[in-house]
């Protein structure tokens, strides 16, 4: 039976566990199929309607909690958190495209979250000026730090909550991985941001220690991020002939050895 996509939303918002089965037989058949780049990824995620569910908040608390679930079920797999940043990507664009009179603001999706770091996170890449980028990852990069570093995190749960929350808009943490690498900016701020995604639980100064002398990528992280890369850059219609074919031909001898 073949419902229109109003009739699944109401279903869904009245009966859980047809939520629940939706949410996890995504998980389940994106990690089971070998797909070969990002797009195909967001397809099936389109496809499954769950972004466009997603623009009513209690579906996306739902949704989100068996995300976390499964990200720690699966120790953090970077394939787990890179269809998490996906759909995540895709449930902002659903928002955006949402002509509901009233619709909800973005924020009330976040609300256990602290605000001004939300905001910041929310500015799409494709919405800066390239040029105010590096400025962009230096306010996230000082925000997170006075939250995690100046303030007082009552458990490590608040910290998680406080990590995947950076970690699910992974795209500004791709860029502030290419910017790092071409050094075209001061990297303290950059290398900050990056040591609390890769080692959250890390004391303040100990944080871009353990960044520089820790060989933190694995070779799954790295398919992961070019992915991302290669994604976004198609997505945005960024003007890199040379780099996408590079990315793509890159991915495919890493994934030979993965």
């Amino acid at each position: 039976i073949s419902l229109p996509e109003s009739a699944v939303f109401s279903l869904w918002l009245r009966h859980l566990p047809s939520l629940e089965k939706a949410t996890l037989d995504l998980l389940d058949q994106l990690v089971s199929t070998q797909l070969k780049s990002l797009e195909e990824v967001a397809c099936v995620i389109k496809d499954s309607l769950l972004p466009q569910a997603a623009t009513h908040p209690a579906i996306f608390r739902i949704v989100n909690e068996i995300f976390k679930n499964a990200l720690l079920g699966a120790d953090g797999d970077p394939e787990v958190m890179t269809i998490i940043q996906v759909f995540t990507q895709l449930f902002l664009q659903a928002h955006q495209n949402d002509n509901k009179q009233h619709k909800f603001p973005l924020k009330a999706y976040f609300l256990c979250h602290h605000q001004p770091l939300v905001t910041a996170l929310l500015r799409r890449p494709f919405e800066v000026p390239t040029a105010h980028w590096s400025q962009q990852l230096k306010h996230i990069s000082d925000l997170l730090k006075a939250l995690v570093e100046d303030t007082n995190i009552g458990s490590l749960a608040d910290l998680f909550e406080t990590w995947f929350l950076v970690a699910r808009f992974g795209e500004w943490l791709d860029i502030a991985a290419e910017q790092l690498l071409r050094a075209a900016v001061e990297p303290d701020a950059l290398l900050w941001l990056l040591a609390f995604y890769y080692c959250p639980q890390n004391e303040n100064q100990q944080r871009t220690q353990v960044m520089i002398t820790e060989a933190t990528g694995t070779s799954k992280d790295v398919c992961s991020l070019l992915m991302r890369t290669a994604y976004r850059m198609n997505h945005n219609g960024e003007e890199n002939q040379r780099t996408v074919p590079l990315l793509n031909e890159l991915l495919q001898k890493l994934t030979l050895k993965v």
